[in-house]
């Protein structure tokens, strides 16, 4: 039930990540087959630092992440890119060893043995070094390429193997890439190629094989309560890996399993880093007390500033607005308690909506709030749509209006005389029914 929600609520160029392990792998991929119509992309595998030396067989240190696109043609002409883990690790290390004096050949050693550890495992391929730095040799060549042309091996004065497939450069930028000492030769049997440097500005098309510490994770959240209120919180890195690939900077990311809250703490430290405009909404059943006792609080830390409990450091706040709904079913009899938990629970939805949280007038027929864009209306009284006009033409700027009707009327027509800029929206028919059976005379 929850992921056919799920899928009703994702735009049609997003996409849901769902993290699973190896007892439910096959029955997930089944399942979301059949609701998400075989739109599936990948299975990304996690590797992490865990070693379960108590197994008697194998130590599973490995989890998933099971990829889907909301529509078939939903992700078309979209790029993935992330920046290559590591590489500032492998750079940095380079420039390390070359100032203590270590030949080319001892630091090619040095940086092949770190290419062994599983979080630098896919950098392999950059496994050549020079005076500049460390290098992956790429191919010159493509389908179809000329072959009349060729440039010297500066080392050997000979001509260099023209590439089966022909040159996928012309001969001018051969000899600047040449001059410019980006040609890696090989042997005399071996078409020249291109040196590319590993850099910390690398990006690259993600990898399906993922690699995060957790530990560090969980010694973060021990620091941040004084003791393991939550155990195994996801990695924040593997969070804001997926979200950084897979999303603009804009994005409204949900979590429909919020656990301890790092999708929220991944999408605030996103946006400090790139200056985004990413929004969270962070779901979960309350179970054992997560979101009252773990979840919130967290997010309270996160934005506001906290001591470590342990480290004793202080820790700068990332700032952000946090609100924090819970959503009892309202009842369709009738009386007085339920038509005013419905006003107050459609009030905070709609707001929710529209992103508008600060009040700014609260009667019983009319209630309007702000952000520093637009206002948002909500009239319970149809009657009292004359009062909201004046509000808005005293107020001005842009404005979301919903009307509560026990009919079908849209009011359109009541605010075509207004200059200002005014969107009737539909409320939620499942609120609407509610509504009216109410409020029904």
């Amino acid at each position: 039930k929850r992921l056919k929600l799920a899928k009703a609520l994702i735009k049609k160029s997003g996409v849901i990540f769902i993290s699973i392990d190896d007892n439910e792998a096959s029955e997930l991929k089944m399942l979301m087959d059949e609701i998400f119509d075989n739109n599936f992309i990948a299975l990304y595998i996690h590797k992490n630092n865990s070693s379960k030396n108590q197994a008697n067989l194998v130590s599973v240190s490995t989890e998933y992440l099971m990829l889907y696109k909301r529509t078939k043609d939903g992700l078309q002409g979209k790029t993935w890119k992330v920046p290559k883990k590591g590489a500032t690790d492998i750079a940095r290390m380079f420039q390390k060893l070359k100032a203590k004096g270590l030949s080319m050949e001892e630091i090619g050693e040095q940086i092949r043995d770190m290419y062994s550890r599983p979080k630098y495992m896919h950098l392999g391929r950059w496994n050549k070094v020079d005076e500049r730095g460390v290098f992956v040799d790429a191919d010159l060549s493509r389908e179809g390429g000329p072959k009349n042309y060729t440039i010297k091996n500066p080392h050997t004065r000979k001509k260099c193997l023209v590439p089966e497939r022909g040159w996928g450069k012309s001969y001018e930028e051969l000899l600047r890439l040449q001059q410019e000492d980006l040609i890696w030769y090989g042997d005399e049997e071996t078409p020249p190629r291109m040196k590319v440097y590993i850099t910390d500005e690398n990006y690259m098309v993600p990898d399906s094989l993922f690699y995060f510490d957790n530990s560090i994770d969980t010694r973060m959240i021990k620091d941040m309560f004084g003791e393991l209120v939550f155990e195994n919180p996801k990695p924040i890195e593997l969070i804001k890996t997926i979200i950084r690939m897979s999303s603009p900077t804009n994005a409204i990311v949900l979590d429909y399993f919020a656990g301890s809250g790092t999708t929220g703490q991944a999408v605030l430290e996103l946006n400090k880093e790139d200056e985004g405009n990413r929004r969270f909404i962070l779901c979960t059943n309350n179970e054992n007390n997560i979101a009252t006792e773990v979840c919130y609080p967290r997010m309270e830390k996160v934005i506001k500033g906290y001591k470590g409990a342990i480290s004793n450091r202080s820790i700068t706040g990332l700032g952000g607005n946090l609100k924090y709904f819970r959503t009892p079913f309202v009842g369709a009899e009738p009386n007085d308690k339920n038509k005013e938990a419905l006003t107050k629970q459609a009030t905070e939805m709609l707001c929710m909506r529209e992103d508008t949280f600060e009040p700014v007038k609260e009667a019983d027929a009319i209630k309007i709030f702000r952000n520093s864009k637009k206002h948002t209306g909500i009239v319970f009284d149809e009657n009292a749509i004359p009062a909201l006009k004046k509000d808005i033409a005293k107020i001005g700027g842009a404005w979301s209006v919903y009307i509560f009707s026990l009919g079908d009327d849209t009011f359109e027509d009541e605010f075509e005389d207004m200059r200002q800029k005014i969107t009737i929206a539909p409320i939620p028919e499942a609120i609407l029914r509610v509504y009216r059976r109410l409020f029904k005379p």
